[in-house]
């Protein structure tokens, strides 16, 4: 997986952010509870048929440098599978596995899953202190996004380093092409230019994980990163 979204308990957190809004412009929360189904469309189920409001909620994304496209997969908690199948309509591939529905429109998505189901393939396990402290933020938000640096990192290798090449020539390039301005070094400019690019490149190349949590009270909203 490239991206992992997680929406702790939206029926928690719709009120969270309802009285968060009041508390900003009184007599608005309301507003926020009653346009709240509208959230099915996020997750292809309009009339939210099946799912469970006080579950956590999953949206996987995958990408592929050979495929313009991302990939997207559902992982809703159920209260009735059948009925959540049901209110997806037509085009969307499901799997139950336990209390969840797992669904997407691409069959191959949902056959990868199921190896990782049946423990064929490893999912996203913490496995040292770091990722351990990554996953306790990431559970802590009540929206929370998880991104696959080093999985993205790797599928766009090609790219990335295309992009390098292409970087390092526009600034070996830009002194002649530069205006002649007086008290301006343009060689100066383009090597310092390039130690920033350098160490904005290092750390693409050497993360592995970014989470950003978002969390809702009456006192605010907080944005965690890691």
């Amino acid at each position: 997986v490239s991206v992992l979204v997680r929406l702790k308990s939206p029926k928690a957190t719709t009120e969270k952010v309802a009285s968060f809004v009041d508390m900003v412009q009184p007599g608005f929360g309301g507003q926020v509870r009653q346009n709240a189904p509208a959230i099915g469309l996020a997750i292809s189920n309009p009339t939210l048929a099946g799912v469970d409001m006080t579950g956590d909620w999953y949206i996987a994304v995958f990408l592929s440098a050979e495929d313009p496209e991302p990939t997207v997969a559902f992982l809703i908690p159920a209260t009735d599978a059948k009925a959540m199948k049901d209110g997806l309509g037509d085009g969307m591939h499901f799997v139950k596995h336990d209390k969840w529905g797992v669904y997407s429109e691409d069959e191959e998505t949902i056959a990868l899953i199921k190896t990782v189901m049946s423990g064929k393939e490893e999912h996203l396990d913490p496995d040292d202190e770091d990722a351990k402290a990554a996953a306790a933020l990431f559970d802590q938000g009540d929206l929370s996004v998880y991104v696959n640096l080093a999985q993205i990192v790797d599928e766009y290798k090609d790219q990335i380093t295309q992009a390098k090449e292409q970087l390092s020539q526009l600034l070996e390039n830009a002194p002649a092409q530069a205006p002649d301005v007086p008290g301006l070094n343009p060689q100066a400019l383009a090597k310092a230019a390039g130690k920033v690019i350098e160490q904005a490149l290092a750390v693409v190349d050497e993360s592995e994980t970014l989470i950003v949590a978002l969390s809702v009270s009456k006192q605010g909203i907080v944005i965690e990163e890691y």
